[in-house]
């Protein structure tokens, strides 16, 4: 006869390791332990949909949204012990809803990039600073997957081209950080500065990203007015359409490629994506990967691939 494993156990080892890669899940950890108990109690030969789905309406609380957060909570509890538990099928995600349904995300390809980048030289007047403003601040977040404001707001003095390093100060989360720079990132902030500095010999600003005529700061609608024509120009109509902040996200999915084809733990090699990009925990990098249901089984050991759930595209 097969011992029976507890379930409360496996729901103490799961968060001892959600802590253990930054999480606080307190209120999680007392949803799934509750569920963990009864289904301790009553040792059923399967965990299932059903399963789920009766214990998490099963509250006192009641409301959609709570008994949406119970299940999912569960949900991705099973997810990450259906290789190694017998017996549990994964519910799919949403079943009951969610208590968002999230934008989707255009991931772009390298071919996309590269056209992005080089319309932005086309932009007129093409012999002037312009072009080249737009071109190395779309480039920039491509390399280094910033924020549009952390881009907008970095001054001059914030990027050491002999250090290769750039200086995000107090960035969403209140805090700054220190960005090191690719070789070639370097080298396309360095021709970028010589054309500022022709055009701007007397600044206006301490920006180092800066306007045409009059050499101040960029705003925010004037980024979103130039990555629109150059979206336009390039005649992109996917679905998801693609946004500017879409390059964040490309980032980080292609740094978590990059980690698989190396080898690599991803979830050892979380907590620094985590930092570089800024994030207060690693809850919000993680939410980055989910935009791309195809990658969540990446990021568990490929616990949900091997119990056969096939991630939804809008609700995580």
């Amino acid at each position: 006869m097969t011992r029976y494993v507890s379930l409360v156990q496996q729901a103490e080892d799961y968060f001892a390791w959600k802590r253990k890669l930054g999480f606080r899940p307190r209120t999680e950890r007392e949803v799934v332990l509750h569920f963990a108990r009864r289904v301790d109690a009553t040792r059923p030969r399967e965990i299932n949909v059903d399963t789920v789905v009766t214990w998490a309406r099963d509250s006192r609380q009641g409301s959609a949204r709570y008994i949406a957060q119970r299940y999912e909570a569960v949900r991705r509890f099973l997810a990450r012990i259906a290789q190694s538990r017998p017996g549990v099928i994964v519910p799919p995600p949403g079943y009951l809803g969610g208590r968002f349904v999230r934008t989707q995300v255009h991931i772009y390809s390298e071919a996309e990039i590269r056209a992005l980048m080089e319309v932005a030289l086309t932009l007129p007047p093409v012999t002037k600073l312009r072009p080249h403003t737009w071109h190395t601040f779309f480039g920039l977040l491509d390399a280094t997957g910033m924020r549009v404001g952390e881009a907008i707001q970095l001054d001059t003095t914030a990027v050491d081209l002999r250090e290769g390093t750039l200086l995000v100060r107090r960035d969403k989360s209140g805090n700054s950080r220190l960005l090191p720079l690719a070789p070639t990132t370097v080298d396309a902030l360095v021709a970028y500065s010589e054309r500022r500095e022709h055009r701007h010999k007397d600044p206006k600003s301490p920006a180092f990203f800066v306007t045409e005529t009059r050499g101040t700061r960029l705003q925010y609608q004037y980024v979103n007015r130039a990555f629109c024509f150059l979206r336009r120009t390039l005649g992109w109509r996917a679905r998801p359409l693609p946004r500017v902040h879409d390059l964040r996200h490309t980032f980080a999915v292609r740094t978590l490629l990059d980690w698989i084809r190396a080898g690599k733990d991803v979830d050892v090699e979380m907590p620094a994506l985590t930092a570089y990009l800024g994030h207060a925990k690693p809850e919000s990098t993680y939410w980055y990967l989910s935009a791309v249901p195809e990658l969540s089984h990446l990021i568990t050991g490929n616990m949900e691939r091997l119990a056969g759930l096939r991630a939804g595209s809008t609700v995580l």
